[in-house]
């Protein structure tokens, strides 16, 4: 299903994109079709790289972890589908344009649970046939040295270790990374504190939502995991 900018006609579709996107980029889209738009030409970045300079012999799976699974992540969660349906409505009501630093987010989110799968299925990172030490140094490559992906990684590392279990007060259960994810996403894009209460509370208050996000993730990641595997057989 299209989500946001892509749900967009062909005639505007074509006016923002390519040589006549500055021009047109300003007056057609909406501020969340600007948060959008920024999120994919991050991804979209990562692709022409990943394909032009660097080669990598798994090519397919690496464009398909760091760009693809953020994309379909991020509007699943946070993207009008093109029936006006959105589970959060956090990218509408955004008070700052950080398109950009939500991919980094969610590719570092991203790169966090596909760490877990690699370290706990010997057999699915060989078919795989690549670490996640090699997609950090594909992504040093393309933004360069301390970029924000990897610190916000290094971040989710040191939150979510799971050796805290049991010794540290300070232990995150599993089933609340991704609320943890939706609220680094609302703090990039809302810095007013009454519209984030105004976004978030309801949602914040029901447990049952919160269940369902969780639930909502795990299947998501699942999915993926699971395309990917048939990607290793192309």
């Amino acid at each position: 299903m299209s989500h946001g900018i892509f749900r967009h006609s062909f005639l505007k579709t074509f006016l923002t994109r390519g040589f006549l996107k500055p021009i047109f980029k300003s007056l057609l889209y909406k501020k969340e079709d600007h948060i959008h738009s920024d999120f994919v030409e991050v991804v979209n970045n990562f692709v022409v790289k990943i394909e032009q300079d660097i080669k990598p012999k798994n090519e397919i799976l690496t464009i398909y972890w760091l760009s693809i699974v953020p994309k379909l992540f991020f509007e699943m969660i946070f993207i009008e589908d093109k029936i006006g349906r959105t589970y959060l409505n956090v990218v509408k009501n955004a008070t700052q344009s950080k398109g950009e630093e939500c991919a980094y987010i969610t590719q570092a989110f991203i790169l966090w649970n596909l760490q877990q799968i690699l370290q706990n299925n010997q057999e699915y990172k060989k078919k795989m046939g690549f670490t996640i030490n090699d997609l950090e140094n594909i992504i040093n490559i393309i933004l360069g040295e301390n970029n924000k992906v990897l610190s916000k990684l290094k971040k989710y590392r040191e939150r979510f270790d799971l050796k805290k279990l049991g010794v540290d007060p300070g232990f995150v259960d599993p089933r609340d990374w991704p609320i943890i994810y939706v609220w680094d996403i609302c703090d990039t894009l809302i810095d007013d504190k009454k519209v984030l209460k105004d976004t978030m509370q309801k949602w914040n208050d029901d447990v049952l939502k919160k269940m369902e996000l969780i639930t909502l993730v795990m299947h998501f990641i699942g999915e993926q995991t699971q395309i990917s595997l048939k990607l290793a057989k192309v």
